[in-house]
């Protein structure tokens, strides 16, 4: 036996030093000739290198589905004691009184002026309103004038909150249609319904019910608060409703198009110049603004970019439950307003809408990662556990002491390896 320093000793005997001392448990048993059989070692050297695999297998698994920055859904019912109340809007379905149209010889209103003048008047489509049972002396006071893709409207905004759900509270108003000024060519009756976040402009993209004549509705509301996951790569929303919402992003784009291709723009657009004209049905069959007819639901759309929601945003939903109204209220009515209207005019025009919360609570859909990078530490220290036992410190250990302070420096020729001290290894 002739002693050597570890400056001389073969790289094998480097090696099998270092599996003889690491903290990776089946790796000393592999390279243990002394305790172990060739057969034993062999059937460890297999195990080790299956759990290897299997883990290496499992980290990159878990690797690629960090990669893809998913995200998951929390769903909280929140009950706060009183809610915000959203934005009314409320559109008779006939856009224009024939009557006003004769009187002042308009036939498509090419301005706001002239949408005013042929639109029904406030005082008249609504005829009462209350809200948490105080009545407005003056409905005025109460609606403003809108202007939407379905024509002039009137909404409803007010600071005030819902604290008692159902029939006991909320928004309570009677419109009416009046009929005998609808178009000829108007097929349908009654008025459209919005309740939206505080700012959202209506158009076509809004989601409304619809209310019917001659019927009394209560309109029960439920909200939903979405807050998306912001932060890149996470994130695939943008903007905050009511500033920016996929519907408001679809009908600004169109609009645009519409302008620059017609040199008209629609009435409810709110960024066209105001000096510019309304688009009218003269405009519609003639070119070039007759090429966009059959396109504005699909070429025009294309160049939107519109297809991600924001990350932020209130969505209302209704739901409208229908009652007819009671004989002896529809004589009492009608007995009151001595007008010489009967029954039957009364439910061709009028309808009353009561809405309000169906509960005071709202679900919060809070997105955050399915996966954080202290989950993924986490679990690739786990499977690095489970299949081989090992550490961080073991890492450390497998690449600074075996690969930098033994192999790699003697590879290059360095015959000291540093940290290491002396060994007397057995020689011939």
């Amino acid at each position: 036996m002739i002693p050597l320093l570890v400056n001389d000793a073969p790289v094998y005997d480097v090696v099998n030093e270092w599996a003889q001392r690491t903290s990776i448990p089946g790796v000393r048993f592999v390279t243990d000739r002394n305790t172990f059989r060739w057969w034993s070692r062999l059937l460890w050297f297999f195990l080790v290198f299956a759990s290897l695999v299997i883990m290496v297998w499992q980290i990159s698994t878990l690797i690629l589905e960090y990669k893809n920055y998913e995200v998951k859904t929390d769903v909280l019912t929140v009950y706060p004691g009183s809610l915000e109340f959203p934005e009314v809007t409320v559109c008779n379905l006939n856009e224009y009184m024939t009557s006003a149209q004769a009187q002042y010889g308009i036939g498509e209103p090419k301005s706001y002026k002239e949408f005013q003048t042929v639109a029904q008047p406030l005082d008249d489509f609504v005829t009462f309103t209350s809200f948490n049972d105080v009545q407005f002396e003056n409905v005025s006071s109460a609606w403003i004038q809108v202007m939407t893709s379905f024509g002039l409207c009137y909404q409803l905004r007010t600071a005030a909150k819902a604290y008692v759900p159902g029939l006991a509270g909320g928004l309570n108003f009677a419109i009416n249609l009046d009929q005998a000024n609808y178009q000829p060519w108007q097929a349908e009756v009654g008025a459209a319904l919005f309740t939206t976040q505080p700012g959202t402009p209506i158009n076509g993209q809004v989601p409304f019910v619809t209310i019917n004549p001659g019927k009394s509705a209560f309109v029960s509301i439920k909200v939903n608060r979405f807050r998306r996951e912001r932060q890149k790569p996470w994130s695939r929303c943008k903007g905050e409703a009511p500033s920016y919402t996929n519907a408001r992003c679809v009908d600004e784009c169109a609009s645009a198009v519409v302008r620059n291709t017609c040199g008209c723009k629609f009435p409810h657009d709110p960024l066209g110049e105001p000096e510019m004209r309304f688009c009218t049905s003269e405009d519609w069959s003639e070119l070039p603004c007759s090429s966009l007819v059959g396109t504005r639901h699909s070429d025009t759309y294309a160049y939107c970019e519109c297809d991600v929601p924001p990350c932020s945003e209130d969505r209302y939903k209704a739901t409208v439950h229908e009652f007819d109204f009671s004989d002896s209220f529809l004589n009492d009515t009608i007995e009151r307003a001595n007008n010489n209207s009967s029954a039957v005019d009364f439910t061709k025009n009028y309808a009353s809408v009561r809405l309000n919360f169906d509960n005071i609570q709202y679900q919060e859909l809070r997105e955050s990662k399915a996966v954080t990078l202290a989950q993924l530490i986490g679990s690739v220290g786990g499977s690095m556990g489970l299949f081989l036992g090992i550490s961080i410190l073991s890492v450390v250990e497998l690449v600074g002491d075996l690969m930098l302070l033994r192999l790699i420096p003697r590879f290059c020729g360095i015959r000291k390896l540093h940290g290491l001290g002396t060994k007397t290894v057995n020689s011939p």
